[in-house]
């Protein structure tokens, strides 16, 4: 018989983290009584959670709510009172996060889809599923760890699922493990994306070819730099805008602590300051999201031939401002080849507002050849008086180190 509580609010689907709780019976010194005795204390503690909703069966507990930290402490408190219940070794749980009715938490995909990682625990293990992996690291207490323990195909899932162990443990929690499944000879990526369903989505899609082997991914730059160090991929696919630090100075610091590594920039910014301050910062690559799995992956192979790549329909931009930087630099070799050596030291000290008599002390020569100078930069600048002067100077980057 099945039991299933839920607090009295309106009917609704949303994203919920699910928890599925089981004792397994592996011998008969687990009675019925302790089985029911394990099973309610497991109920009563998910319904404590903040907007819970519990289904509760003969030997096993299903829960939802929106708190994934909460899920997560409700999960390890149970193993701890089934281990200290002498049960410890027939205690079983997995984690997911998905689609999940209020009202209901034994209807939809995603609840079966926890149900069946749960069946594919062993005894005495937690299995966390790639959907809430960065929730759970995020929430990890000191003494806890996650390990990768690879994919497998789940029957209510299309493509493969990765699965990730929750373990007792102190090597740090993103360290590959002997059971990762990496490829040798594929090329290292770095998936660096806020958008947790992106993530999730675009690294099942990567790890579908059989030339990448996506060591990592991370849900904001800072972490992302922080992986880099650890990992050291080959190459980094990487957002502009994440919380705690954008992709621009997540790519900045990864190019200068590991040069080898390479930078894709993969966002859904094309504006001209995005695409220049990602190639002043070290990416190789600036592409849009819009592109598809078979474009991405042509362009990380490329990137990872240091190859430069930037999406066709942001070229015309660059090749304009590259043009405009070009033009820009034939007129200053223009100005520096109309004024000696002397005027320009006087307009650059001009261009950063000194007076005449500071930029006589300056230069240590009177203020009356400070005047001559700038009477001779006025006419060969054809211009009518020192602030006119003091723009050109400033508009050909004259003046900013004299401030």
């Amino acid at each position: 018989m099945v039991e299933e509580t839920a607090p009295p609010v309106a009917p609704s689907i949303s994203i919920r983290c699910i928890v599925a709780m089981e004792a397994v019976r592996t011998s008969q010194d687990l009675s019925a009584d302790a089985v029911a005795a394990l099973v309610k204390r497991w109920h009563d503690a998910l319904s404590g959670l903040p907007e819970a909703t519990v289904a509760s069966g003969a030997e096993s507990v299903l829960a939802s709510c929106p708190d994934t930290a909460a899920a997560l402490g409700a999960v390890i408190e149970a193993r701890r009172w089934a281990a200290r219940s002498g049960h410890g070794a027939h205690y079983r749980a997995a984690m997911h996060e998905g689609l999940v009715g209020r009202s209901s938490v034994l209807i939809g995909i995603d609840s079966a889809l926890c149900r069946e990682t749960l069946r594919s625990a062993h005894a005495g293990q937690i299995l966390v599923t790639g959907t809430c992996e960065d929730l759970v690291r995020r929430a990890l207490p000191i003494g806890y760890v996650l390990r990768d323990v690879g994919e497998r195909q789940l029957k209510a899932c299309n493509v493969p699922m990765r699965l990730y162990e929750l373990a007792e443990g102190s090597e740090p929690a993103d360290a590959p493990t002997q059971a990762d499944g990496h490829t040798p000879g594929a090329i290292r990526l770095l998936l660096v994306e806020d958008d947790r369903m992106l993530r999730e989505a675009l690294a099942s899609l990567l790890r579908l070819d059989p030339e990448f082997d996506l060591v990592g991914t991370a849900p904001n730059g800072r972490r992302g730099v922080d992986l880099a160090l650890a990992l050291k991929p080959d190459v980094a696919l990487m957002d502009i805008e994440m919380p705690e630090m954008n992709g621009i100075e997540a790519t900045r610091r990864i190019r200068q602590a590991l040069p080898e590594t390479q930078v894709l920039i993969l966002t859904k910014f094309g504006d001209d300051e995005s695409v220049f301050d990602a190639i002043r910062a070290g990416a190789l690559g600036y592409m849009l999201k819009d592109a598809g799995i078979d474009e991405i992956g042509r362009v990380v192979r490329a990137i990872h031939r240091r190859e430069g790549y930037i999406s066709p329909a942001l070229v015309p931009r660059v090749m304009q401002e590259f043009a405009r930087i070009s033009r820009a630099g034939e007129e200053t070799r223009a100005l520096y080849a109309e004024l000696s050596r002397r005027e320009i030291e006087v307009l650059e000290l001009l261009g950063a507002g000194m007076r005449n008599r500071a930029i006589a002390d300056k230069l240590f020569i009177s203020e009356k050849t400070v005047k001559n100078h700038i009477s001779s930069i006025l006419a060969k600048l054809q211009v009518n008086d020192r602030t006119a002067a003091a723009l050109i100077a400033r508009d050909h980057g004259l003046g900013r180190s004299s401030q």
